[in-house]
């Protein structure tokens, strides 16, 4: 007799992991070359499977390169082969998203919505199927977080200390960390990819800290009892091994160190690289940190105009997504005529790749299902965190850590920076869903939310005259920071603080279309449906012209 509920447990995250495969994998060859930022990490790639550092200054540490890489050496140097790699990451992603949702939500229905959102997501399937290093990052973020919810579960976090006596003072038990340490390792592989991976990598410290504190409290009655020895294993974990794995990226460019960008300067003879370099091993290590430096003097000073740079306040409601590519056949083109560009030189047109009347975009933008339905549920996630539930810490630590330092950065940004942070929209969604499930004062929480973001729009027009046509958007800003402050409120009003409510004991006998399951149920078909109407944009597939134009929705989106 077939075991239902353990083939579920099996098929179900399977079949989301191959379809996100298929999304990411079917034409992933296409368009047959380089485009958008391909054309600065496929370049350093291949120089890395030559030399094993980028010849060029470089703003990014290797990891991400080096994957690409891997590809590039596995299957070929050509367009399947450099992207590759982050597709396979991405779709692993799903099923890391998954479980991650299964360790939170303990049910596998809000757990395979969270999955689903990610998969049908635009921005997750643009970015895995483009040779750039955003993907990698994500990747490691979520595969972080989920051995840190591995470790909260193994390290007894959820066990009951056993009853003694009132005069008996409880021991600490022993425990080992081993999920923490390797999640360690992914957060530093997530550094060693695009710095911005510290930001979660400061998520996962303060998450780690609290359940420290909570887990000494649950079984002492104070958090102080032994927390020098718990802080010094969560430095060990979460900031010693990550940087040792940051500087083990590394390792490759110091052996190679006379091909690098830094290292040139220091073997070069007569504009002849000397291989080897005669630079000692100090030498090479302080090359490394002079080259740390100008790095973060790049990011810091950067400044640059660019048609697609996007505030961070507006990437919530993906007011300024990335055109990645765009074809189109013109006559010219078409019929072969040679032009002469600038400098006089004659140049002959590629051939046409769509036909006469059609084009081919692909453009960086998500799931409107889950970007604002994430939006609209903001305010139960908020109320989470308020009523100190465990599951809403969770996501809102990583999505707000890996989003909100974007509001106060001055250096040029763009919404594609959003990628890592889709994987906990999905997340935060399916909470939501699974707070209508538990019936929780959703009314008070919406209503409170409601005020807050009237009160922050009116603040926002009544400074508007203050304010120039350039930065009356502010409004909005105080529209949603109000939305969310006002879930925060119903959070805290909410005198029900019971933490990971066991959903089934709340759930009516016999009823089938609850809250919850109306709610989930709704959201999924919507993302579906949004994906059958938006994958051709997200995937490059030609359309007649029209077809492409009516999906562009705002003439920001253009």
């Amino acid at each position: 007799m077939i075991d239902r509920p353990r083939l579920l447990r099996v098929l179900v995250p399977a079949v989301l992991t191959g379809v996100a495969g298929i999304l990411l994998f079917v034409r992933l060859d296409e368009p047959a070359r380089i485009f958008f930022d391909e054309v600065y990490y496929v370049g350093d790639a291949r120089q890395y499977l030559e030399v094993a550092a980028e010849r060029e200054f470089a703003v990014h540490p290797p990891v991400g390169k080096w994957l690409i890489a891997a590809g590039i050496a596995l299957l070929g140097d050509e367009p399947f082969g450099w992207r590759a790699v982050g597709a396979l990451l991405g779709a692993l992603s799903v099923l890391l998203t998954y479980l991650i949702g299964l360790r939170l939500f303990r049910r596998q229905g809000p757990a395979a919505l969270a999955a689903l959102l990610l998969a049908v997501d635009g921005l997750w399937i643009v970015q895995a199927r483009t040779s750039m290093l955003d993907i990698h990052l994500a990747f490691f973020v979520v595969l972080g977080t989920w051995l840190l919810v591995v470790d909260r579960d193994a390290s007894g976090l959820r066990d009951e200390p056993p009853d003694l006596p009132e005069e008996e003072e409880r021991v600490l038990p022993r425990r080992s960390h081993p999920a923490r340490a390797l999640a360690g390792v992914a957060f530093g592989l997530a550094v060693a990819t695009k710095w911005s991976g510290l930001l979660p990598l400061v998520a996962a410290i303060v998450l780690a800290v609290g359940w420290e504190l909570a887990w000494r409290r649950r079984w002492t009655g104070r958090t102080r009892t032994g927390i020098v020895r718990g802080l010094a294993a969560v430095l060990v974990a979460l900031v010693v091994l990550p940087g040792a794995v940051y500087l083990a990226s590394y390792v490759p460019w110091l052996v190679n160190y006379e091909h690098s960008y830094e290292g040139a300067k220091e073997c070069t003879e007569d504009d002849v690289v000397q291989d080897p370099c005669a630079v000692d091993p100090i030498g090479r290590l302080a090359g490394l940190w002079r080259f740390q430096r100008a790095t973060l003097r790049f990011h810091l000073n950067l400044e640059a105009t660019h048609t697609y740079r996007a505030p961070a306040y507006t990437w919530p409601v993906m007011a300024r997504p990335i055109v990645y590519y765009y074809e189109t056949c013109s006559e010219e083109r078409e019929k072969g005529i040679a032009t002469t560009n600038d400098e006089g030189e004659v140049e002959q047109p590629e051939p046409c790749v769509v036909e006469r009347d059609e084009a081919a975009e692909i453009i960086a933008l998500g799931n409107p299902a889950l970007w604002w339905g994430f939006l609209l549920g903001l305010p139960l996630l908020a109320a989470g965190v308020a009523r100190r539930d465990g599951r809403a810490w969770v996501v809102a630590a990583v999505w707000g850590a890996q989003f909100l330092p974007w509001l106060i950065v001055s250096r040029p940004a763009f919404f594609f920076y959003m990628v890592p942070v889709v994987p906990f929209l999905a997340l935060g969604l399916a909470y939501a869903v699974v707070v209508l499930e538990e019936r929780r004062s959703i009314l008070a929480t919406l209503s409170a939310a409601a005020v807050g973001a009237a009160v922050g729009f009116g603040a926002g027009m009544a400074g508007a005259e203050a304010l120039d046509a350039e930065t009356s958007s502010h409004r909005w800003i105080l529209l949603g920071v109000g939305w969310a402050l006002g879930g925060l409120l119903g959070g805290l009003l909410d005198h029900r603080r019971d933490r990971d409510v066991v959903l089934a004991e709340r759930r009516r006998p016999g009823r089938r279309w609850t809250p919850g399951v109306v709610a989930g149920t709704t959201v999924a078909v919507l993302a579906v449906a949004m994906l059958v109407y938006f994958l051709p944009v997200w995937t490059g597939e030609p359309l007649p012209k029209e077809l492409i134009r009516q999906r562009w929705w705002f003439d920001s989106w253009v």
